[in-house]
């Protein structure tokens, strides 16, 4: 997977979502005062099937899935819905009404995909408290919210209505951002967690031909699954 996608592009690549209006946030501003010891990143590369890269500057993973394998499915859950994804050339396609949710949990997390749709139809992401849908008459809107906290929403370019798209979600402390290609919609939401993210296959299906995820990840969630491995082994 091409360097790690150079290192997941770089982890601190979606400093480029908006925080504000005019402004960027940068990851080097952040604190790190609980990082994950040496022995649960080792044994995290060992368990999860998607490529990882440790940030050992700011305590930060990221797992990047390309999709080129159904391997990479087992680092998810999938909903109850009797539709099945599908990796194939496009991805990982999720057909209408399906929903997969990965494992990891995170404290605060950065999202980056390469969706492939035909129509703006239906939810697309969802973490513990934000989701991210599309919709609207022509259909031409994305729409975030963020729970105890509200919504905000944009009408995107006629050329980003299908097609590929480069999507990418941000919550940290004090802030969710969400960009759909050149578009952005964001909500002050200080104190929100990440949790798990889902990915959705909305009213028409979407396929995410690529996939990172970044971000600090539970400590707890960390020592589980390499509790679970050491029982495994």
């Amino acid at each position: 997977m091409m360097l790690a996608w150079a290192l997941m592009v770089s982890l601190v690549a979606y400093g480029d979502v908006p925080q504000n209006e005019g402004e960027t946030r940068n990851c080097d501003d952040k604190t790190v005062t609980d990082k994950l010891p040496p022995e649960l990143i080792a044994g995290l590369k060992k368990t999860v099937k998607g490529k990882l890269a440790f940030d050992k500057r700011s305590g930060e993973i990221a797992l990047a899935y390309d999709f080129s394998n159904a391997k990479q499915l087992q680092d998810f859950t999938l909903g109850k819905s009797k539709a099945k994804p599908v990796v194939n050339a496009d991805g990982l396609c999720l057909p209408i009404g399906v929903n997969v949710t990965h494992v990891a949990r995170f404290r605060n997390m950065k999202v980056s995909a390469t969706l492939k749709l035909k129509q703006m139809r239906g939810n697309v992401l969802k973490t513990d408290r934000v989701s991210i849908g599309t919709g609207g008459l022509l259909p031409d809107t994305v729409y975030l919210n963020v729970v105890d906290h509200g919504g905000s929403s944009a009408i995107v370019p006629d050329k980003e209505r299908s097609g590929t798209v480069e999507i990418k979600l941000a919550i940290d402390e004090e802030r969710t951002a969400f960009m759909w290609g050149n578009s952005t919609v964001g909500k002050d939401a200080p104190g929100v967690p990440a949790g798990q993210l889902q990915l959705f296959g909305g009213e028409n299906g979407f396929c995410f031909k690529s996939l990172v995820i970044a971000g600090d990840l539970e400590p707890a969630w960390a020592e589980e699954i390499s509790e679970d491995k050491k029982k495994k082994n």
